[in-house]
């Protein structure tokens, strides 16, 4: 067995793998109905964006699309949504990509948040036009007068604590994840909520995920040692609250780097412990405090 110790952007992951062929290792069950905005995805979209980073020469944008008086069901929404990423597509078609979450308001009308990369830049009255066409008539049974002030909100990404601070606010709100699947409280907790859920599908995905600037990769692969990696999990409780699970867990740190930088050169010559193998692409290590490993 080997752990695997990766750093990225301002995630910091630490797994076990098997030393046995990858198909042994991939499920052999089917992916079951998805039933709503589960924890398990909560934690796949953190993870996802943690390991961003921002270059603004590729324009960060948030978007936010909203319904007016009048609304369609959440299927419906999605095909609105498909059109619409369509027409911004054709301006940038080849490196376009985004990240999109769907929710529902208290008052059960879908809205969507994106965070888009890529994109010239777009005057705030075009976006709304856009998305108007896509909400038309044509697409679903209420008049053009009834649908015609749909809503827009468009905001540059500058750093990745704006980014973090947006996500965790409205695409990745913590009391909307539940284990069981269906969101929890924030004022969403009424059955027709949980009936839209259970038929939406898909809550959020990425477009183009090629393209989503991704921060370099730092990692480091070590022999497995149940001494070494018990009192590995151990120091990390000490600094980090909340690390539970033996096979593994992530952190989200301003500076994961040093961490794998200082297990390769000092904690590993501790224990003991040989280095498999260690991956670094053009990675340069931040200034950072003295690591406690």
């Amino acid at each position: 067995m080997k752990i695997i110790v990766e750093a990225q952007g301002t995630l910091l992951k630490v797994s076990q793998k098997l030393d046995v062929p990858y198909r042994e290792q991939r499920r052999t069950s089917t992916r079951g109905a998805i039933k709503g905005f589960s924890a398990k995805s909560r934690i796949r979209l953190l993870q996802l964006v943690a390991r961003l980073r921002i270059i603004k020469k590729l324009h960060p944008t948030f978007l936010t699309l909203t319904y007016g008086k009048t609304f369609p069901d959440c299927q419906t929404a999605k095909k609105h949504l498909w059109n619409f990423i369509k027409r911004l597509r054709r301006r940038s078609p080849e490196v376009f990509s985004c990240i999109w979450r769907l929710e529902l308001q208290d008052r059960n009308a879908p809205h969507f948040h994106l965070i888009i990369f890529n994109m010239p830049f777009i005057h705030k009255a075009t976006i709304q036009k856009l998305w108007a066409e896509c909400v038309s008539e044509q697409y679903w049974d209420y008049s053009a007068e009834e649908v015609r002030y749909p809503f827009t909100r468009i905001e540059a990404i500058r750093n990745h604590k704006k980014l973090c601070c947006y996500v965790s606010k409205y695409i990745a709100k913590k009391d909307d994840a539940s284990p069981e699947g269906d969101a929890s409280s924030c004022g969403f907790n009424n059955e027709p909520y949980l009936s839209a859920q259970k038929i939406t599908g898909r809550l959020w995905g990425v477009i183009n995920k090629a393209m989503l600037p991704f921060a370099k990769i730092s990692q480091v692969v070590i022999d497995y040692d149940k001494k070494w990696y018990r009192e590995f999990q151990d120091m990390c409780r000490q600094i980090w609250n909340g690390i539970e699970d033996d096979s593994g867990f992530h952190l989200y740190t301003s500076n994961p780097y040093s961490v794998t930088y200082i297990l390769s050169k000092r904690f590993v010559e501790k224990f003991k412990i040989p280095i498999v193998s260690e991956v670094h692409e053009s990675l340069r290590i931040l200034p950072c405090e003295p690591c406690p490993f």
